[in-house]
């Protein structure tokens, strides 16, 4: 005698489809086909920004000099070791880099002579109004800022770039890069916080001589560096769409060449201490050398 076939309920079929359309969905959101390759990590791409339209500023050459020096006004800040060193695994090859390695970079002045490095300095042209520049100015194909880690310091701590000029409409490529190398025995990082111009980043550098470049848009503000593998570590980048910047050395000074004449400008030194410039002096230059701009700073703590 042959089995009866077995009879099927309205609820089994209700079942049977709403497994089906489960596992359809879970195929659709996971996947339930061969795996796919690995993507390439994301690349750093620079943020497009709207820009207002400006005219150029009409000078009477493009030769005027301009030299300076920045002392400090009373008895320099002490410099601090830095003690977070002290916990970390590397602290052994970190504590070999020099006296600027190894303690807070923020007041970096010459004991004798008062020399105060890593003073900002720059000119900007008057309201509306952009640089035109020598057409060398805008080509730096090749041209590299270097900011290196020999030990667990940005050496330089304080660096300006400029990656890109304005030519009234838009900002177009120099060619120049930042790069920043890995000099030390052990990984590195370098990370940065998103600005209205500049993404968010985080990349690893491998060690023994590793490095990475990267193009930022021009920004007001400064942009701070810091590296998360040694959470003291800081640089400061400055980016600017004009070359009429420089960064004092150890021994205070600066020069900026090339500069307009015959038209009002507008000179600026900052220091990290401070959000805002401690010197800004409208100044009108000469072809050739100008008097010389001595600058005196004092922290606001002293």
């Amino acid at each position: 005698m042959s089995a009866k076939p077995q009879k099927e309920y309205p609820v089994q079929r209700l079942a049977v489809a709403a497994l089906f359309i489960s596992l359809l969905l879970f195929c659709l959101v996971v996947g339930c086909g061969p795996g796919e390759p690995p993507t390439e990590p994301k690349k750093f791409v620079p943020k497009v920004v709207k820009i207002e339209k400006k005219t150029p500023l009409e000078a009477k050459s493009l030769d005027g000099v301009v030299r300076g020096k920045v002392l400090y006004d009373g008895e320099p800040p002490v410099m601090d070791l830095i003690v977070r060193i002290n916990d970390h695994e590397d602290r052994a090859y970190c504590m070999k880099g020099d006296f600027t390695e190894t303690h807070k970079q923020t007041w970096m002045v010459d004991g004798q002579t008062k020399a105060v490095a890593n003073i900002v300095v720059w000119f900007e042209p008057p309201p509306g109004k952009f640089f035109q520049l020598r057409g060398e100015d805008k080509k730096r194909d090749g041209e590299f800022v270097v900011i290196d880690q020999p030990h667990c310091a940005f050496v330089p701590h304080v660096v300006a770039v400029f990656p890109s000029y304005f030519d009234g409409d838009k900002h177009v490529h120099t060619g120049q890069k930042l790069q920043i190398k890995n000099s030390a025995p052990f990984v590195h990082s370098a990370q940065w916080n998103p600005s209205r111009e500049n993404d968010q980043s985080s990349k690893t550098i491998a060690k023994d001589g590793g490095a990475i470049e990267v193009v930022f848009n021009q920004q007001k503000s400064v942009l701070a560096i810091g590296c998360g593998i040694h959470n003291w570590m800081s640089a400061n980048v400055w980016i600017f769409d004009h070359p009429y910047h420089a960064v004092t050395k150890s021994d205070g000074a600066f020069q900026i060449g090339h500069l307009p004449t015959g038209v009002e400008l507008t000179f600026k030194a900052r220091h990290e201490s401070d959000l805002n410039p401690f010197v800004e002096r409208k100044l009108t230059l000469q072809p050739g050398a100008n008097p010389p701009i001595d600058l005196a700073i004092k922290s606001r703590k002293h």
